[in-house]
This record gives structure tokens, sequence and C-alpha cells, in this order.
């Protein structure tokens, strides 16, 4: 929930510290539902396209702690006011639309059924991820930017 939720300012654009800690609190709960499927991979028979999953997800979770962090520093700092961060935050909400996306596909089949994970999901997921996703890239790229 914004800051500015039952306040006079309430139809006022997000400030830039405001929209930067929206996208700190959407990196969080990212990081929240990696772990849920981190965890229900530990509840199951492991398989080769788990771990490459498992791997995959582990660096895109360090890669969103890094970007957690670099926006808290930035907070101390005040420099959200300027232009290039702006752009700069509009380029993560982008990469964190795409992420959410994937993840829920995933956690919907895990929710769904193990079984039919491992046995008709797993594969074209873990191929999807590690060949045309590009979220640890473009996550890289974004936090190298700032």
């Amino acid at each position: 929930m914004p800051a500015n939720i039952g306040t006079d300012k309430e139809d006022a654009p997000l400030s830039g510290q405001e929209s930067a800690l929206e996208l700190s609190r959407e990196c969080a709960e990212i990081i929240m539902l990696i772990d849920e499927i981190l965890f229900a991979f530990c509840q199951k028979r492991s398989t080769l396209e788990e771990k490459t999953i498992s791997r995959y997800l582990h660096g895109l979770t360090a890669n969103y702690a890094r970007g957690i962090e670099l926006i808290h520093r930035e907070s101390l700092t005040g420099g959200f006011q300027a232009p290039t961060w702006q752009s700069q935050l509009s380029s993560l909400r982008t990469i964190n639309e795409k992420v959410r996306s994937s993840v829920h596909e995933l956690l919907k089949i895990i929710r769904y059924n193990l079984n039919f994970l491992e046995q008709y999901f797993e594969y074209d997921y873990a191929f999807n991820l590690t060949q045309n996703s590009r979220f640890v890239e473009d996550l890289e790229s974004w936090l190298n930017k700032c």
C-alpha cells in the first residue's frame, strides 16, 4: 500500500523515494514467492530440471537482494529525484512484471500438483528460464547502471 493512502496526497503522484520504496516492496514480494518455490522443491524428489531452476532462482534472488540494498542506500542520500533514477525505477518495474509473471506460472503448477510439475512442466520451464528469459542478466544490467 502506498504511503499516501488516507492523506490529502491520495491523488498526488508518488515521490521518487515513495516510488523507489514501492519497488523495493515489489522486489521483496518476488523474493518471497521464489522462496516458496525453492521450499516446495525441497519437499520433492530432485530432478536435473529442478536443480537448474533452483540455481537460476537463487541467482535471481541474490540480485534482487542487491537491488533492495541499492534502493535503500540511495534512499539515505535522497538521490531519487534525479531523472536517471526515475528512468531506472521504470526499468526495474518492467523487469519485476516479467519476473512476477514467470514465478506465478511456476507457483500455479507447484500448488496444483508436484507430479504434474515433474512429469510435464519442469523441462520446458527450465529451458525457457535459462535460454529465453533474461531475468538475471536484465537485473544485473539494471544494478550496473545504478
